[in-house]
């Protein structure tokens, strides 16, 4: 056969695109005749169809994970914003020249001082709200921690060596007659 008559044809596998020899020129009395697929084909489509699906359900478990966790962030991120737009923008006056006048000097000093005492009630409350946003924090600090650690002893490692042992075989059997 020449190379000019080669046929070739075009295959997808497993995402995978390639050009091979055709192996049996396509024949129409052979289309009518072509036995079913084998059972291992319908097993390794089964076992890719189920591999696929528990991706997706993987997949949407830290989607939904992350989302939850970017809603936490942007609260607090509205409520640092929100506190950043309670705090005065003028600022601080500065300290009044002394009068002449002995009389005029508690005019002049009592509203400065009204302001001051205003700038700090405004400071105090912001260190109160930022206090709450530093506990919510650490709060989901603490909440992480603990599934890490609460996954972590959750590994069938940390049972006893026949438990190990029949979660490395899933079930496979035998080989718990080797740990006395």
């Amino acid at each position: 056969m020449s190379s000019s008559e080669i046929e070739w044809e075009v295959r997808v596998d497993d995402g995978f695109v390639y050009k091979r020899r055709r192996r049996n020129p396509p024949n129409d009395a052979d289309d009518h005749h072509q036995p079913p697929p084998s059972a291992a084909a319908d097993g390794e489509a089964e076992e890719r169809i189920r591999r696929r699906e528990i991706k997706k359900r993987a997949l949407k478990r830290v989607m939904e994970r992350y989302r939850k966790e970017l809603d936490m962030w942007e609260s607090l991120s509205s409520t640092l914003a929100d506190m950043k737009s309670k705090i005065p923008c003028t600022p601080p006056s500065p300290p009044p020249s002394p009068p002449s006048d002995p009389t005029a000097s508690t005019s002049v000093i009592g509203p400065s001082i009204d302001e001051l005492l205003l700038q700090v009630d405004t400071q105090a409350a912001l260190i109160g709200e930022m206090g709450n946003l530093c506990d919510v924090a650490e709060a989901m600090v603490a909440e992480k921690e603990e599934m890490v650690t609460r996954s972590l002893l959750e590994l069938p490692v940390w049972g006893s060596p026949r438990d190990l042992v029949a979660a490395l075989n899933d079930g496979g059997g035998g080989d718990d007659d080797l740990i006395d």
